[in-house]
């Protein structure tokens, strides 16, 4: 409980526009290390695999080739390790998306903190212009939908 006070305590400033973001930790799919930079636009987080899912489908059905315009930021820490390896790993490496699998979870749970949402961050040179949270396929799909194309 004091912890996830603590967590929360500490990215409580994400709330505030202009806040620049910390460095993500942990690895993509290819494992490597996860970065931002300036050109990131987008950031979508989830924290479950509720979210995880909703996420995929709504980036699957937009970006059908795997090259979605943002990082999609995971929670892994509750996925066994041989789950991870066998299966998610496999069918994440299909897709040109950077992912950014949080193994402890800290950034994600901080950021969305609701049972199956989405938290949809848009960035400017690593600052935050505007979030929004999603629970819904269609709702996600329509604000990822006003992203314009290359």
């Amino acid at each position: 409980m004091l912890r996830r006070f603590l967590i929360t305590l500490l990215f409580c400033p994400l709330a505030l526009a202009a806040y620049t973001l910390p460095p993500l930790a942990g690895e993509d799919q290819f494992g490597q290390p996860c970065a931002l930079s300036g050109d990131t636009r987008l950031l979508l987080f989830s924290h479950d695999k509720a979210g995880s899912h909703l996420a995929m489908e709504v980036i699957e059905r937009l970006w059908p080739e795997g090259d979605a315009p943002m990082q999609l930021v995971v929670d892994t820490r509750d996925v066994p390790g041989w789950v991870m390896s066998w299966f998610m790993l496999p069918k994440l490496r299909r897709h040109n998306t950077p992912l950014c699998l949080d193994e402890l979870g800290v950034m994600t749970q901080a950021l969305s903190p609701q049972e199956g949402q989405v938290l949809l961050i848009g960035l400017d040179n690593l600052s935050i212009e505007e979030q929004a949270g999603f629970t819904e396929v269609d709702a996600l799909t329509g604000a990822l939908e006003q992203i314009p194309r290359p």
